[in-house]
Protein backbone atom coordinates (compact mmCIF):
# COMPACT_ATOMS: atom_id res chain seq x y z
CA UNK A 1 0.00 0.00 0.00
CA UNK A 2 1.31 3.43 -0.91
CA UNK A 3 2.11 5.74 1.93
CA UNK A 4 2.32 9.52 1.96
CA UNK A 5 3.82 12.03 4.34
CA UNK A 6 2.22 15.41 5.02
CA UNK A 7 3.18 18.48 6.98
CA UNK A 8 0.57 19.73 9.44
CA UNK A 9 -1.39 22.91 8.56
CA UNK A 10 0.85 25.21 10.58
CA UNK A 11 4.08 23.90 9.00
CA UNK A 12 5.51 25.24 5.73
CA UNK A 13 8.38 23.87 3.65
CA UNK A 14 10.48 26.74 2.24
CA UNK A 15 12.99 25.67 -0.40
CA UNK A 16 16.23 27.57 -0.93
CA UNK A 17 19.05 27.19 -3.42
CA UNK A 18 19.97 23.62 -2.48
CA UNK A 19 18.60 23.21 1.00
CA UNK A 20 15.34 24.02 2.71
CA UNK A 21 13.71 24.74 6.06
CA UNK A 22 10.43 23.83 7.73
CA UNK A 23 8.68 26.70 9.52
CA UNK A 24 6.22 26.04 12.33
CA UNK A 25 3.95 29.10 12.31
CA UNK A 26 2.35 28.08 15.60
CA UNK A 27 5.54 28.09 17.67
CA UNK A 28 7.79 30.21 15.44
CA UNK A 29 10.44 27.48 15.36
CA UNK A 30 12.44 26.66 12.21
CA UNK A 31 14.13 23.36 11.33
CA UNK A 32 16.94 23.41 8.75
CA UNK A 33 17.13 20.54 6.24
CA UNK A 34 20.14 19.37 4.23
CA UNK A 35 20.10 18.44 0.53
CA UNK A 36 18.99 14.83 1.07
CA UNK A 37 16.26 15.83 3.51
CA UNK A 38 15.12 18.54 1.09
CA UNK A 39 14.70 16.00 -1.70
CA UNK A 40 12.67 13.76 0.59
CA UNK A 41 10.39 16.58 1.72
CA UNK A 42 9.96 17.90 -1.83
CA UNK A 43 8.65 14.48 -2.85
CA UNK A 44 6.29 14.44 0.12
CA UNK A 45 4.98 17.95 -0.57
CA UNK A 46 4.22 17.06 -4.21
CA UNK A 47 2.03 14.16 -3.00
CA UNK A 48 4.45 11.55 -4.29
CA UNK A 49 4.23 8.16 -2.53
CA UNK A 50 7.21 7.60 -0.23
CA UNK A 51 9.05 4.31 -0.47
CA UNK A 52 10.47 4.21 3.05
CA UNK A 53 10.35 6.06 6.31
CA UNK A 54 13.18 8.53 5.79
CA UNK A 55 14.70 9.88 8.98
CA UNK A 56 13.36 13.35 8.26
CA UNK A 57 9.80 12.02 8.13
CA UNK A 58 10.22 10.22 11.41
CA UNK A 59 11.77 13.28 12.99
CA UNK A 60 9.02 15.68 11.89
CA UNK A 61 6.28 13.19 12.79
CA UNK A 62 7.83 12.78 16.23
CA UNK A 63 7.76 16.56 16.74
CA UNK A 64 4.10 16.62 15.73
CA UNK A 65 4.94 18.63 12.61
CA UNK A 66 3.80 15.96 10.14
CA UNK A 67 1.81 12.78 9.72
CA UNK A 68 1.48 9.75 7.44
CA UNK A 69 -1.55 8.89 5.33
CA UNK A 70 -2.50 5.95 3.10
CA UNK A 71 -3.68 8.26 0.31
CA UNK A 72 -3.06 11.86 -0.79
CA UNK A 73 -4.82 14.36 1.46
CA UNK A 74 -5.49 18.08 1.12
CA UNK A 75 -3.97 20.03 4.00
CA UNK A 76 -5.54 23.46 4.45
CA UNK A 77 -2.51 25.52 5.43
CA UNK A 78 -2.64 28.03 8.27
CA UNK A 79 -2.69 31.61 6.97
CA UNK A 80 -4.18 34.97 7.92
CA UNK A 81 -7.01 34.51 5.38
CA UNK A 82 -8.80 31.40 4.18
CA UNK A 83 -9.23 30.64 0.47
CA UNK A 84 -12.27 32.95 0.43
CA UNK A 85 -10.48 35.78 2.22
CA UNK A 86 -12.93 35.55 5.10
CA UNK A 87 -10.72 35.51 8.20
CA UNK A 88 -8.76 38.41 9.68
CA UNK A 89 -9.75 40.56 6.75
CA UNK A 90 -9.02 43.65 8.85
CA UNK A 91 -5.32 42.93 8.40
CA UNK A 92 -5.64 43.82 4.71
CA UNK A 93 -6.57 47.40 5.50
CA UNK A 94 -3.78 49.89 5.00
CA UNK A 95 -2.32 51.39 8.15
CA UNK A 96 -0.38 54.65 7.68
CA UNK A 97 1.53 54.53 10.96
CA UNK A 98 3.93 57.44 10.84
CA UNK A 99 5.58 60.07 8.69
CA UNK A 100 9.13 61.17 9.47
CA UNK A 101 9.85 64.74 8.40
CA UNK A 102 13.48 65.77 8.19
CA UNK A 103 12.68 69.45 8.66
CA UNK A 104 16.27 70.64 8.54
CA UNK A 105 19.79 69.70 7.53
CA UNK A 106 21.24 71.96 10.21
CA UNK A 107 22.85 70.32 13.22
CA UNK A 108 24.79 71.55 16.22
CA UNK A 109 26.93 68.43 16.23
CA UNK A 110 29.43 67.03 13.75
CA UNK A 111 29.19 63.29 14.34
CA UNK A 112 31.97 61.52 12.39
CA UNK A 113 29.63 58.68 11.43
CA UNK A 114 26.67 60.89 10.36
CA UNK A 115 25.04 59.38 7.30
CA UNK A 116 27.08 56.21 7.63
CA UNK A 117 25.33 54.53 10.55
CA UNK A 118 22.87 51.71 10.05
CA UNK A 119 19.18 52.68 10.28
CA UNK A 120 19.79 56.30 11.37
CA UNK A 121 17.31 58.25 13.49
CA UNK A 122 18.60 61.49 12.02
CA UNK A 123 20.97 62.41 9.22
CA UNK A 124 22.46 65.45 7.56
CA UNK A 125 21.88 64.75 3.88
CA UNK A 126 23.88 67.73 2.60
CA UNK A 127 26.03 70.60 3.86
CA UNK A 128 23.95 73.38 2.37
CA UNK A 129 22.45 74.54 5.67
CA UNK A 130 19.06 76.14 5.18
CA UNK A 131 19.29 76.07 1.40
CA UNK A 132 16.39 74.20 -0.25
CA UNK A 133 14.63 73.66 3.08
CA UNK A 134 10.85 73.77 3.01
CA UNK A 135 9.18 76.78 4.57
CA UNK A 136 6.75 76.51 7.47
CA UNK A 137 3.84 77.04 5.08
CA UNK A 138 5.06 74.26 2.77
CA UNK A 139 5.46 71.85 5.67
CA UNK A 140 1.99 72.75 6.92
CA UNK A 141 0.58 71.83 3.51
CA UNK A 142 2.44 68.50 3.69
CA UNK A 143 1.03 67.86 7.17
CA UNK A 144 -2.50 68.44 5.85
CA UNK A 145 -1.85 65.90 3.07
CA UNK A 146 -0.56 63.37 5.60
CA UNK A 147 -3.64 63.78 7.77
CA UNK A 148 -5.93 63.34 4.77
CA UNK A 149 -4.05 60.13 3.87
CA UNK A 150 -4.82 58.71 7.33
CA UNK A 151 -1.42 59.12 8.97
CA UNK A 152 -1.46 58.46 12.72
CA UNK A 153 1.69 60.26 13.88
CA UNK A 154 4.42 62.61 12.67
CA UNK A 155 8.02 62.55 13.85
CA UNK A 156 10.21 65.60 13.31
CA UNK A 157 13.89 64.92 12.81
CA UNK A 158 16.94 66.49 11.20
CA UNK A 159 19.81 67.28 11.33
CA UNK A 160 18.75 68.66 14.64
CA UNK A 161 15.00 69.26 14.47
CA UNK A 162 15.03 71.84 17.28
CA UNK A 163 17.14 74.17 15.11
CA UNK A 164 14.20 74.60 12.73
CA UNK A 165 12.65 77.91 13.74
CA UNK A 166 9.09 77.03 12.80
CA UNK A 167 8.98 73.70 14.64
CA UNK A 168 6.46 74.83 17.31
CA UNK A 169 4.06 75.91 14.55
CA UNK A 170 4.41 72.56 12.81
CA UNK A 171 3.79 70.67 16.04
CA UNK A 172 0.65 72.73 16.58
CA UNK A 173 -0.52 71.96 13.04
CA UNK A 174 0.05 68.22 13.53
CA UNK A 175 -1.89 68.13 16.79
CA UNK A 176 -4.74 70.18 15.33
CA UNK A 177 -5.34 67.40 12.79
CA UNK A 178 -5.55 64.71 15.50
CA UNK A 179 -2.17 63.19 14.70
CA UNK A 180 0.45 62.59 17.38
CA UNK A 181 3.64 64.68 17.27
CA UNK A 182 7.06 63.31 18.22
CA UNK A 183 10.34 65.23 18.21
CA UNK A 184 13.65 63.48 17.48
CA UNK A 185 16.65 65.36 18.92
CA UNK A 186 20.17 64.88 20.21
CA UNK A 187 19.02 66.54 23.44
CA UNK A 188 21.71 69.20 23.37
CA UNK A 189 19.40 71.99 22.18
CA UNK A 190 16.75 73.53 24.44
CA UNK A 191 13.25 72.49 23.21
CA UNK A 192 11.83 76.03 23.23
CA UNK A 193 8.20 76.19 22.21
CA UNK A 194 7.72 72.40 22.38
CA UNK A 195 4.79 71.59 24.73
CA UNK A 196 5.79 69.41 27.67
CA UNK A 197 3.25 66.74 26.76
CA UNK A 198 4.83 66.19 23.33
CA UNK A 199 6.89 62.99 23.15
CA UNK A 200 10.62 63.49 22.65
CA UNK A 201 13.04 60.86 21.35
CA UNK A 202 16.71 61.45 22.15
CA UNK A 203 19.61 59.81 20.35
CA UNK A 204 22.41 59.31 22.88
CA UNK A 205 25.78 58.29 21.44
CA UNK A 206 29.27 57.96 22.82
CA UNK A 207 29.90 61.67 22.31
CA UNK A 208 26.65 62.91 23.85
CA UNK A 209 26.68 65.38 26.72
CA UNK A 210 24.46 63.66 29.29
CA UNK A 211 24.46 66.58 31.70
CA UNK A 212 23.27 68.97 29.00
CA UNK A 213 20.56 66.51 27.94
CA UNK A 214 19.30 66.24 31.52
CA UNK A 215 19.32 70.03 31.90
CA UNK A 216 17.45 70.67 28.64
CA UNK A 217 14.79 68.02 29.23
CA UNK A 218 14.34 68.50 32.95
CA UNK A 219 10.74 68.05 34.08
CA UNK A 220 9.61 66.20 30.95
CA UNK A 221 8.07 62.75 31.36
CA UNK A 222 7.49 61.64 27.77
CA UNK A 223 11.13 61.05 26.85
CA UNK A 224 12.58 58.01 25.10
CA UNK A 225 16.34 57.50 25.05
CA UNK A 226 17.90 55.67 22.11
CA UNK A 227 21.29 54.52 23.39
CA UNK A 228 23.46 54.04 20.31
CA UNK A 229 26.67 52.11 20.94
CA UNK A 230 26.35 52.96 24.63
CA UNK A 231 26.13 50.62 27.61
CA UNK A 232 22.55 51.10 28.81
CA UNK A 233 23.39 50.14 32.40
CA UNK A 234 26.06 52.81 32.59
CA UNK A 235 23.61 55.62 31.78
CA UNK A 236 20.21 54.38 32.97
CA UNK A 237 20.79 55.45 36.59
CA UNK A 238 21.42 59.03 35.46
CA UNK A 239 18.04 59.44 33.80
CA UNK A 240 14.62 59.74 35.48
CA UNK A 241 12.84 56.41 36.04
CA UNK A 242 9.88 57.42 33.86
CA UNK A 243 12.10 57.81 30.79
CA UNK A 244 12.20 54.84 28.43
CA UNK A 245 15.62 53.59 27.36
CA UNK A 246 16.36 51.20 24.53
CA UNK A 247 19.62 50.07 23.02
CA UNK A 248 20.62 50.28 19.38
CA UNK A 249 23.79 49.84 17.35
CA UNK A 250 25.12 51.97 14.51
CA UNK A 251 26.62 48.94 12.76
CA UNK A 252 24.44 46.65 10.69
CA UNK A 253 23.62 43.45 12.62
CA UNK A 254 25.28 40.28 11.42
CA UNK A 255 22.83 37.78 9.94
CA UNK A 256 22.93 34.02 9.80
CA UNK A 257 20.74 30.99 10.44
CA UNK A 258 21.53 31.17 14.16
CA UNK A 259 20.13 34.71 14.34
CA UNK A 260 16.61 34.15 13.03
CA UNK A 261 13.67 36.21 14.24
CA UNK A 262 10.30 34.72 15.16
CA UNK A 263 8.47 32.90 12.37
CA UNK A 264 5.02 32.69 13.89
CA UNK A 265 1.93 33.06 11.68
CA UNK A 266 1.67 36.86 11.50
CA UNK A 267 5.45 37.37 11.43
CA UNK A 268 5.83 34.87 8.59
CA UNK A 269 3.16 36.44 6.41
CA UNK A 270 4.19 39.99 7.28
CA UNK A 271 7.66 39.25 5.90
CA UNK A 272 6.31 37.28 2.96
CA UNK A 273 3.69 39.75 1.73
CA UNK A 274 5.12 43.14 2.74
CA UNK A 275 8.13 44.85 4.22
CA UNK A 276 7.41 44.96 7.99
CA UNK A 277 10.16 47.52 8.58
CA UNK A 278 8.96 50.04 5.98
CA UNK A 279 5.26 49.23 5.97
CA UNK A 280 3.12 52.16 7.09
CA UNK A 281 5.97 54.69 7.11
CA UNK A 282 6.88 57.66 4.93
CA UNK A 283 10.04 59.74 5.10
CA UNK A 284 10.31 63.24 3.64
CA UNK A 285 13.69 64.98 3.43
CA UNK A 286 14.23 68.68 4.05
CA UNK A 287 14.10 69.50 0.33
CA UNK A 288 10.76 67.69 -0.10
CA UNK A 289 12.15 64.42 -1.47
CA UNK A 290 10.10 61.37 -0.49
CA UNK A 291 12.15 58.26 0.36
CA UNK A 292 11.22 54.86 1.87
CA UNK A 293 13.47 55.45 4.92
CA UNK A 294 16.60 57.34 5.93
CA UNK A 295 18.65 54.19 5.33
CA UNK A 296 17.34 54.09 1.76
CA UNK A 297 17.42 57.83 1.14
CA UNK A 298 19.04 57.39 -2.27
CA UNK A 299 15.79 55.78 -3.50
CA UNK A 300 13.88 59.01 -4.20
CA UNK A 301 10.24 58.36 -5.13
CA UNK A 302 9.33 61.94 -5.93
CA UNK A 303 9.15 65.39 -4.40
CA UNK A 304 6.12 66.81 -2.60
CA UNK A 305 6.86 70.26 -4.06
CA UNK A 306 6.71 69.19 -7.69
CA UNK A 307 4.84 65.85 -7.77
CA UNK A 308 1.27 64.92 -6.97
CA UNK A 309 1.15 63.65 -3.37
CA UNK A 310 -1.28 60.82 -4.12
CA UNK A 311 0.92 59.44 -6.91
CA UNK A 312 4.05 59.50 -4.78
CA UNK A 313 2.13 57.91 -1.91
CA UNK A 314 0.85 55.12 -4.17
CA UNK A 315 4.36 54.41 -5.48
CA UNK A 316 5.61 54.18 -1.88
CA UNK A 317 2.91 51.68 -0.88
CA UNK A 318 3.25 49.52 -4.00
CA UNK A 319 7.04 49.46 -4.29
CA UNK A 320 7.96 49.41 -0.61
CA UNK A 321 5.08 48.71 1.75
CA UNK A 322 3.47 45.77 -0.02
CA UNK A 323 6.26 44.36 -2.16
CA UNK A 324 6.46 40.59 -1.59
CA UNK A 325 9.76 39.36 -0.21
CA UNK A 326 10.55 37.24 -3.29
CA UNK A 327 10.31 40.43 -5.36
CA UNK A 328 12.10 42.88 -3.10
CA UNK A 329 15.02 40.55 -2.39
CA UNK A 330 15.22 38.97 -5.84
CA UNK A 331 18.49 40.71 -6.70
CA UNK A 332 20.13 39.66 -3.43
CA UNK A 333 21.24 36.18 -2.46
CA UNK A 334 18.46 36.38 0.16
CA UNK A 335 16.01 35.62 -2.64
CA UNK A 336 17.22 32.01 -2.78
CA UNK A 337 17.70 31.52 0.96
CA UNK A 338 15.42 29.08 2.79
CA UNK A 339 15.47 31.35 5.85
CA UNK A 340 14.17 34.44 4.03
CA UNK A 341 10.80 34.38 5.85
CA UNK A 342 12.41 34.16 9.26
CA UNK A 343 15.08 36.83 8.81
CA UNK A 344 14.63 40.57 9.35
CA UNK A 345 17.33 41.62 6.88
CA UNK A 346 17.13 45.26 5.70
CA UNK A 347 16.40 45.46 1.98
CA UNK A 348 19.00 48.23 1.65
CA UNK A 349 21.76 46.28 3.38
CA UNK A 350 24.80 44.73 1.76
CA UNK A 351 24.22 41.09 2.61
CA UNK A 352 27.66 40.15 1.36
CA UNK A 353 29.06 41.98 4.38
CA UNK A 354 26.26 41.45 6.90
CA UNK A 355 25.36 37.76 6.41
CA UNK A 356 27.67 34.81 6.88
CA UNK A 357 25.21 32.16 5.70
CA UNK A 358 25.55 30.96 2.12
CA UNK A 359 22.18 29.70 0.79
CA UNK A 360 23.92 27.95 -2.09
Amino acid sequence: MSKYFNLTPECYLIIGGNRSAVYNLDTGAIVALNEEQTRAMTLAETKTPIEDDAAVYEYLAGKGWGFYSSSPVFVDKARPLNVFGERRIWQQQMQFITAVLQVTNQCNRRCPDCGKTFCPACVTTSHEGKQNELTVEQWQSVIDDLAEAGCKSVMFTGGESLLYGGLPELIERVRSTGMEAVVQTNGEVTPKGVPEDVAISVLVSQGSDLELILKNLQGRDKVSIIAQDVDVQSISSRFPEEWNIRKTCSAEPIKGKLHMSSAELDDFFNRKLKDPCLNGKMYILSDGSVVPCLQGRSKVLGNILTDDFSRVFKKLTVDYWYAEIDHRLAEKRCGSCEFRYGCSVCRFSDVEDSCFYDPK
